[in-house]
């Protein structure tokens, strides 16, 4: 059996995010049990800011040493506050760790910007404008009429010749952590930063993790070299990524990595751990592999109850060698394939996404959406999933005639 509901409709990129239009207090799903034979996510993460409280202590950091220090002596609840306009460039060997901190629905630690009072409100999605950038060259206009710098800087430390690590690294096993007002980027300048660790920017690869929260984060690559993805989720659960700005995540030709995300959900080949309750709402993502991957290689955990929502999904025409304002990265040109590609998920809701900017390129067709069983899984499944209110902005086909079944087998 195979279903597809498609509802285009035209809706704007600023428009209504309602980034818990299916969740309430207490992480209550109304999704509905089914849409057609299409089964809807059975769990989801209420994410408002009054759920995630933070009445400790305000621990400020400013530099590797006080994030050192402030994080070995922050408790539940506790908030780690980083001066806004604050540079901290990670060390290359490590990143900046955060240890493991076990806390609960009532104790989150807040990691934010002092200036997190300026920035757009709870549920508005940030651009590069509350960092001071008023505009980026190829990208769609923002509003932005006082381009002042609200944010504070998360850097890898990577430099050329040695192996990338990420500018965070989350320890095994965390809980309840809420992230607001921070950009995290990587070394400009230093190579490529696909080799060793390809989630460069935040890894959460020690796993374990939950209840971990992106609200209003500028993440982004470096326009003149590879960056392979902002994260990975897999191995962790209840993952939200909410209202935030994600860029410059691409691969070219013959470089150090073939296939770049904004968000890759990744793939698990530990039994026994739960890969579920993802939410990606309300996001300007770009990438040239893909906005969002699911899946893309071995595993035997299915990632379930994904709800991807009300973003942005957009690849430059600055990459695009049809394009008249066609810019080659360092004399090539740069890997493009979908922009949303479902190969493992289970309970998936597809609604509300802007997809623009996709073309044939690196052994794929460009399309705006694909979903499919990967020939390198050792378990792949795609159950019945629902994609609603999607508009799409592309020159190449939503989806091939004979890609339409694949979505939903």
């Amino acid at each position: 059996m195979k279903y597809l509901l498609f509802m285009v409709l035209a809706l704007s990129s600023s428009g209504w995010a309602q980034s818990n239009k299916y969740c309430s207090g207490g992480n209550i799903p109304s999704f509905g049990a089914s849409d057609g034979p299409a089964q809807l996510p059975r769990s989801c993460y209420y994410t408002a800011l009054s759920a995630t409280p933070s009445t400790g202590t305000i621990r400020t950091v400013t530099d590797v040493t006080s994030w050192n220090t402030q994080w070995a002596a922050a408790v539940c609840g506790d908030i780690i506050q980083i001066p806004e306009g604050t540079t901290i460039v990670a060390v290359p060997s490590t990143g900046l760790v955060i240890p493991t901190k076990t806390c609960d629905a009532t104790h989150y630690i807040t990691v934010r910007t002092s200036g997190f009072a300026s920035l757009p409100a709870e549920g508005t999605r940030l651009t590069p404008c509350s960092a001071g950038v008023a505009s980026l060259p190829g990208r769609p206009a923002y509003p932005c009429p006082a381009p002042v710098n609200h944010m504070a800087k998360l850097v890898s430390g990577t430099a050329v010749g040695q192996t990338t690590n990420a500018a965070v690294k989350l320890s095994a096993n965390s809980a309840y952590i809420r992230f607001i007002g921070i950009e995290f980027t990587r070394s400009l300048g230093a190579g490529p930063a696909a080799t060793g660790n390809n989630s460069l920017i935040f890894d959460m690869s020690s796993g374990g993790s939950h209840h971990i929260i992106f609200d209003r984060v500028w993440a982004h690559g470096d326009a003149s070299d590879e960056t392979g993805r902002f994260t990975t989720l897999a191995h962790n659960s209840f993952v939200a990524v909410i209202d935030g700005y994600y860029n410059d995540f691409y691969c070219i030709s013959g470089g150090t990595c073939t296939d770049a995300q904004a968000i890759n959900l990744g793939t698990n080949g530990t039994a026994g751990q739960l890969d579920n309750t993802y939410k990606i709402v309300n996001n300007f993502l770009e990438a040239a592999g893909q906005s969002v991957l699911a899946g893309g290689g071995a595993g035997v955990i299915v990632p379930t109850d994904i709800e991807v929502r009300q973003n942005y999904m957009f690849k430059p025409q600055t990459w695009n060698p049809s394009s008249p304002t066609y810019a080659p990265i360092r004399g090539t040109f740069t890997c493009v394939k979908n922009n949303f590609e479902l190969k493992n998920g289970s309970r998936v809701l597809l609604e509300g996404n802007v997809i623009e900017g996709s073309w044939a390129g690196c052994t794929q067709k460009g399309n705006a959406g694909s979903g499919h069983r990967g020939h390198q899984h050792k378990l792949a499944i795609i159950s019945l999933s629902t994609i609603t209110l999607l508009t799409i902005s592309t020159t190449q086909p939503a989806t091939t005639v004979a890609e339409v079944p694949h979505w939903c087998r």
